[in-house]
């Protein structure tokens, strides 16, 4: 990769993100309370959270009541601290429910 690329990324990663980081309602960063270094299991994890969202929004039976509704939305990215520990880094919109 040489150095246009590099800035033809930075200047994509800016341009999404003046485009559509404004448009959520929540940033939230999650972490683990015990070591986690796995991303298997981080993104099974966040589809856990998705599923859970769907719930917490139309309830057990979301695809059969959810036609014409506006889905939760939920982008992120997983990083890693310099000790290899795995953290989220993530924006939320049309939350139809409180966090807590």
């Amino acid at each position: 990769m040489n150095l246009q690329d590099c800035n033809l990324s930075e200047n994509l990663r800016r341009e999404w993100l003046n485009q559509y980081a404004n448009d959520f309602d929540r940033y939230v960063t999650l972490t683990y309370r015990n070591e986690v270094k796995s991303v298997l299991r981080v993104n099974r994890d966040l589809r856990t959270l998705a599923k859970h969202m769907r719930t917490q929004a139309y309830g057990q039976h979301a695809l059969k009541y959810a036609e014409g509704s506006i889905y939760p939305m939920m982008i992120g990215g997983i990083e890693r601290h310099a000790s290899d520990v795995i953290h989220i880094h993530m924006m939320l919109k049309n939350l139809t429910f409180p966090l807590k």
